[in-house]
């Protein structure tokens, strides 16, 4: 997705070379040299880049997107990224492999009190999330917890060879206009604010 999206919009690609990718200053300058115009990581490469590679001296005119995954971001490390690149749209992406990116949230002003990550937002194009509770009964509560559930045509269809694990994940059932659908129900947790966005609290189980 990440490589033929680009492809298809008639952007330029640039890999990180692998010798780049442990020094965080370089890493910075990379970014500032190759005039990237959306960065696309995990926080803690964000996080590493202004703690240890002083990010801040670098200058980003160019970075008009930068978008992040796959953990959660310390939410003071946020705030100080949205005043090294103020110009930038930050946003949160949301999505287990298996779902790829499902929902999404731009970040706008963190008040200076805020210590609770930001939320996981709300759902992606062509995609269903909803909650499910201890019962698989879907919580229609605001600020109800739940496990988030996914469906929709990026979901996957099961794990390759292991049948046992695909029907713990992945449940089928027939839509009321009968047809055949699949979602997964990731392990995650969260509940829906009064703003209508999701915000993860935390795991069924012990996965890191």
């Amino acid at each position: 997705l990440d490589i033929f999206v680009a492809i298809k919009a008639g952007a330029s690609i640039h890999l990180v070379p692998e010798e780049l990718s442990v020094f965080p200053r370089s890493l910075a300058k990379f970014i500032a040299d190759n005039e990237i115009s959306v960065w696309y990581s995990v926080p803690s490469a964000l996080v590493h880049m202004m703690v240890h590679g002083d990010m801040s001296r670098c200058s980003f005119p160019k970075l008009r997107l930068l978008l992040f995954a796959g953990e959660v971001f310390p939410t003071k490390y946020l705030r100080l990224l949205q005043t090294i690149v103020p110009h930038t749209a930050l946003y949160n992406l949301y999505g287990p492999i298996e779902t790829n990116v499902c929902t999404y949230y731009r970040v706008g002003p963190i008040p200076a009190e805020q210590v609770e990550p930001i939320p996981i937002g709300k759902l992606c194009s062509n995609y269903d999330v909803f909650l499910l509770d201890s019962d698989d009964r879907r919580v229609t509560a605001r600020n109800t917890e739940g496990e988030i559930c996914v469906r929709g045509s990026a979901v996957a269809q099961g794990y390759w060879g292991d049948t046992e694990k695909t029907q713990e994940k992945f449940t089928s059932f027939t839509s009321a206009e009968g047809v055949r659908e699949t979602f997964y129900r990731t392990g995650d947790l969260a509940r829906l604010d009064e703003t209508g966005v999701y915000r993860l609290v935390g795991r069924k189980d012990h996965m890191i």
